[in-house]
């Protein structure tokens, strides 16, 4: 291998010292990734100009979903559906399984593990966005982008660092929202994830138990350094929303935006069938809870994100020139 591809190794961080990164691997003799690295050393002159993937309205938005340490709770089932109702809002979303050491993200869209999380431990940082798309990710029928979770349980010690996870998002950078779904368990890479989260969605059974789960969480992230008030609650398979049960599971958890996703009885059949149609009617009542959450999340996107105070700024040059002022 020549010199210049070794020079494009990332070197581990410096405040990781658990972290080893071992030789580089030849990418173009694996069969599972398709990358031509020749590219990547490509003069900046010769570049083909590149397409600029983020350019929707909202700012970027990294949304956790977990369930804290309880498995079960429909996390994955909410993940996947916030994936697909948000790539057909911005037509750029990608969903990540993070859920390790298995994930079921690709199961559920009826989509192969051609890909891995794992794959991204040898690319080059400077792998363009386009390369990352067309080579590194699964592409759903809707244009979604989907990376599932490992192949191979032995690449579990690879991926399960805070070096990854910075590795990874960085190679995802071009995506408006990444959506990922990680495990009930508070592995290094799951705690690494919360932190660089900008939202945080715990689901939750709608049990007292499992409130009680959901609060011990809450303190084990913020015991962690991470800021808990990311954190929005999704109580899913609820059959009362009212306003007394906020009160009550708001103190319990200690989680201030609550939210309940109602039970849908044709849930299971939806999953097996990966057909999701009937939810993507707007009048749906889960479509109608789902979208409250997300526009909670994600007000830019609804058009209930505009600073209203940005109307009273004072005119431009020409404003004054032509005595026109700016609509109060």
């Amino acid at each position: 291998m020549s010199e210049d591809l070794l020079k494009l190794v990332p070197e581990p961080m410096e405040d990781d010292v658990n972290t080893q990164v071992p030789p580089f691997k030849n990418l173009e003799e694996e069969s599972n990734i398709r990358i031509n690295l020749k590219e990547t050393s490509t003069p900046l002159f010769l570049e083909k100009p590149r397409k600029h993937y983020n350019a929707g309205r909202n700012r970027k938005r990294i949304i956790v979903v977990g369930s804290s340490g309880k498995g079960g709770t429909g996390k994955s089932t909410t993940s996947v559906l916030m994936a697909l109702a948000y790539q057909k809002k911005n037509d750029n979303t990608v969903i990540v399984d993070f859920d390790l050491p298995i994930g079921d993200v690709p199961t559920m869209l009826g989509m192969s593990y051609e890909r891995s999380i794992s794959d991204f431990y040898d690319v080059p940082d400077e792998l363009s966005d386009e390369k990352v798309r067309e080579n590194l990710l699964l592409t759903y029928h809707n244009g979604l982008k989907v990376l599932p979770a490992l192949r191979d349980l032995q690449d579990m010690s690879l991926v399960n660092t805070g070096w990854f996870v910075e590795k990874l998002i960085h190679h995802l950078k071009s995506f408006d929202v990444i959506v990922v779904d990680t495990g009930p368990n508070f592995e290094e890479a799951t705690l690494k994830l919360f932190e660089m989260a900008t939202d945080i969605v715990y689901v939750t059974d709608d049990y007292e138990t499992t409130f009680h789960n959901i609060y011990q969480g809450r303190c084990l992230l913020e015991y962690s350094g991470v800021d808990v008030s990311k954190i929005r609650l999704a109580v899913n398979r609820s059959q009362d929303s009212k306003q007394e049960r906020v009160s009550f599971i708001s103190n319990t958890t200690a989680i201030q935006n609550v939210f309940f996703l109602p039970y849908v009885k044709e849930m299971p059949n939806l999953v097996d069938s990966k057909d999701y149609n009937v939810l993507k009617q707007k009048n749906h009542f889960y479509n109608q809870s789902l979208e409250k959450l997300m526009e909670h999340l994600t007000p830019e996107l609804y058009g209930t994100g505009m600073n209203i105070e940005e109307d009273k700024r004072q005119p431009g040059f020409f404003a004054r020139l032509f005595k026109r002022g700016v609509k109060k």
